[in-house]
């Protein structure tokens, strides 16, 4: 059997790294003899990065890039014409590039929403051409929503209603999906698939650590990982997106003081995405320079891979993070958390399924002031409890991991039923 991932993945975002690694292993686990492809937007780099997971790469066929946004625009839409009536052809004739899959799966987190339309766009017609082609549509381990413009949720209740199989990672997407109007009998609630990812090797992380010359010490040591693509509805207090990303920044840098006054401790700022188009080091740099005390502060500088990282995230004391999958990856390794939440996907997941929601701050629900005083009181909650926090997490993941498979056994009762 083959299977091919349909989304845009670029590896050099860990979280989507993370969960193309983790489904593919779920699956395996439920169809051991399945085959995987997976689009990439930046084919010679995902090569590399998935080369020890022995994963297929191919370029996205209907994307060519250039220096000017609208003529990758114009040329993209062209392709993706071009690629609809390959499509429709290879439907009617059962030959094509695409006939050769079996199930078509769709695996980016949270791109179903308004937040972004052309993303939005982009993804439903990911989703369109395995439903031209004839082929079963799988939605994995996704968040769903919300949508403010009702046009666009019309369409994504159109389009989803055509797949064969939604699995969503959270209680929030599973409910808003049912008041959308999508078929209840295709939506299943499951868990994010990066819940079991297996981290690399204590003995790669400690080479690692020594070549960033970072040293855990007998201080405390805390790890953050600021988002460099905020949402827009954070602090809903201030008007204007600039201003917002600015009072993000002060808020980071504010809250890293603290710890450092606090704590005296060793921080690590981790960036979990290093795209050219949202790259957490450009943040953390901005970041850095707002911070009175550097002395103890250091960025992760290195282009890891998605299981090295959760395997340093595990080595903290505390983690505060604004990236889901590096609060997936910290709390999956019973590191005390603080998620710094903008959008749902935290507050389902860490707070619903993991019963953190004490430990998730939600950006968008107050002002700043109210906000930093919330955080600092969950750190210093966090120090002085962090063994009994550690022993929830431990009792809450054995769960959380058992949710994360069943985004596998779906699979397989979706290819039994359509093999009978």
């Amino acid at each position: 059997m083959k299977m091919i991932i349909i989304d845009e993945f670029n590896s050099l975002n860990n979280g989507e790294m993370a969960r193309v690694i983790s489904a593919i292993e779920g699956i395996k686990n439920y169809i051991p003899n399945v085959n995987f492809t997976i689009f990439s937007s930046d084919p010679e780099i995902d090569k590399e990065r998935y080369k020890k997971f022995d994963i297929k790469v191919i370029k996205r066929p209907w994307y060519l890039q250039s220096k000017i946004f609208i003529i990758s625009l114009i040329l993209s839409m062209l392709l993706a014409f071009i690629t609809i009536i390959n499509c429709l052809f290879s439907r009617f004739f059962k030959k094509g590039k695409f006939q050769q899959y079996d199930i078509f799966i769709h695996l980016l987190g949270d791109v179903f929403n308004d937040y972004g339309i052309i993303p939005l766009f982009y993804h439903l017609f990911h989703i369109s051409i395995g439903l031209i082609i004839g082929k079963p549509v799988i939605i994995y381990g996704e968040s769903i929503g919300p949508f403010k413009n009702h046009q666009l949720k019309f369409l994504t209740k159109v389009v989803l209603n055509r797949v064969s199989l939604i699995l969503v990672r959270e209680e929030i997407s599973f409910k808003y999906l049912s008041e959308m109007g999508v078929n209840k009998s295709k939506i299943r609630l499951t868990n994010d698939p990066a819940f079991a990812l297996i981290p690399a090797s204590q003995e790669r992380i400690e080479i690692i650590l020594s070549q960033e010359n970072i040293k855990k010490g007998n201080k405390p040591f805390i790890g953050i990982s600021p988002v460099q693509g905020i949402r827009p509805d954070i602090f809903p207090q201030i008007i204007g997106f600039e201003k917002k990303y600015e009072e993000y920044i002060e808020f980071i840098a504010n809250i890293t003081d603290y710890i450092q006054e606090k704590l005296d401790a060793n921080i690590v700022f981790v960036p979990h995405v290093l795209r050219h188009d949202d790259d957490d080091r450009i943040i953390c740099e901005k970041i850095m320079q707002k911070i009175e005390n550097k002395k103890n502060v250091v960025i992760l500088k290195g282009m890891y891979t998605a299981d090295e990282l959760k395997g340093i995230i595990s080595q903290f004391d505390i983690f505060l993070g604004s990236r889901m999958h590096a609060t997936i990856a910290s709390t999956s390794m019973y590191v005390p958390t603080i998620a710094l939440a903008h959008s749902h996907k935290f507050i389902g997941i860490i707070g619903g399924i993991l019963d953190q929601n004490d430990f998730v701050i939600d950006l968008r629900k107050s002002n700043t002031e109210d906000l930093l005083n919330e955080t600092k009181s969950k750190i210093d909650y966090s120090w002085k409890n962090r063994d009994i926090i550690r022993e929830k997490l431990y009792e809450s993941m054995k769960k959380a991991r058992e949710k994360a498979f069943l985004n596998g056994k779906y699979v397989k009762e979706l290819c039994e039923s359509i093999n009978q």
